[in-house]
């Protein structure tokens, strides 16, 4: 997946979202019972494998926090984001992650983050364009040169 050029922390993200859509008790239950007999894994242990795998992918230095969605490079806090369009902050919080993750596995996370466009970019690849709710680029580049 990450050979190809896509984000590895989507499968989490995904797993998220999916979280999310059936949040409903009674929805999730009827899911349940027609798709996810009690051998499978829960929707949680699935997102919390590839977050696992995407924290393997970056030699263990980027992770997420399941319950608040806070990334951290080194155990420090980088950020938490906010909810954007019809994305929540959990789900962006994956791939924010994912595109940390692509850094360091890459040995690149020695190079300065900076702010193009309104983007965090490290070594050219963009890290997060924050939104409202969440902290400035520049912030973010200042936390990320801190603790990268």
């Amino acid at each position: 997946m990450a050979d190809a050029g896509y984000n590895v922390g989507a499968p989490a993200a995904v797993w998220q979202a999916v979280i999310e859509s059936y949040s409903d008790s009674s929805k999730k239950d009827v899911l349940s019972d027609i798709l996810n007999p009690s051998t499978h894994p829960k929707d949680s242990d699935r997102r919390n494998n590839y977050s696992k795998k995407l924290t393997e992918y970056s030699n263990g230095k980027v992770t997420v926090d399941a319950n608040s969605g806070e990334v951290k490079i080194n155990g420090k806090t980088f950020m938490t984001p906010a909810a954007a369009g019809n994305m929540s902050g959990m789900q962006r919080s994956y791939f924010v992650a994912g595109n940390l993750a692509a850094i360091y596995h890459a040995g690149q996370n020695t190079q300065n983050a900076y702010a193009e466009g309104g983007t965090v970019k490290i070594a050219g690849k963009g890290i997060i364009t924050p939104v409202a709710g969440d902290i400035s680029a520049g912030e973010l580049v200042t936390i990320l040169n801190n603790i990268k």
